[in-house]
């Protein structure tokens, strides 16, 4: 299994329209847009706010996956190990129920609408005027009861670019004005929201 971290910025977003409009411009296209579901679980044996983990049950629309976020590395751009596995929507239910007999405690709910753009494929030619977007994924997420973010991501296989992975993130939010940092996750934020121990 090849070992992925996942590099990303999120961002407070206080005007949508002026996002989407920066995105298009910058030559970004909408290729899916998409329903989330994630349920987090506290572990019964350590505490994933003192080890920076996380683990938890994602439904896409009718797709389901499994993951693993590692402790953060050192940075101002997040970057982590994740390990993502997919697994069949339908049981998605007895993988609860598995977890919870082992001990796990799930968490309410996060739930958002995710609009996903990046580069066509044709235009990430080492020619493109926009290379500097290449592999760039940008998010626009509505999230219920929390309100509007963007995450700007890329994934690597390599833990040597994750350095310059990160200042091509803080270039490319600059590039379609983003600059409200949010550094808590959103069901950090979630359980701020509802009085919960976060």
């Amino acid at each position: 299994m090849t070992q992925t971290w996942e590099v990303e910025q999120k961002f407070e977003v206080s005007d949508v329209a002026a996002v989407l409009a920066a995105i298009e411009r910058v030559g970004l296209q909408e290729y899916a847009t998409e329903q989330h579901v994630d349920t987090y679980f506290r572990h019964p044996c350590r505490d994933f706010r003192q080890t920076d983990e996380a683990f938890r049950l994602r439904l896409v629309n009718d797709q389901a996956c499994a993951t693993y976020k590692g402790p953060r590395l050192p940075g101002k751009v997040k970057s982590r190990p994740e390990i993502e596995l997919a697994i069949d929507s339908s049981e998605q239910s007895q993988w609860r129920a598995v977890l919870e007999r082992l001990g796990f405690q799930a968490l309410p709910e996060v739930r958002k609408t995710r609009r996903i753009f990046s580069l066509p494929k044709q235009q990430t030619t080492i020619e493109s005027p926009q290379i500097d977007w290449q592999g760039v994924v940008v998010a626009v997420d509505d999230v219920e009861q929390l309100g509007h973010f963007a995450e700007v991501e890329l994934l690597v296989t390599d833990q040597e670019h994750i350095a310059a992975s990160r200042d091509r993130i803080a270039a490319r939010a600059i590039e379609i004005g983003l600059c409200n940092v949010q550094p808590r996750s959103y069901l950090s934020q979630l359980l701020s929201v509802l009085g919960e121990e976060s």
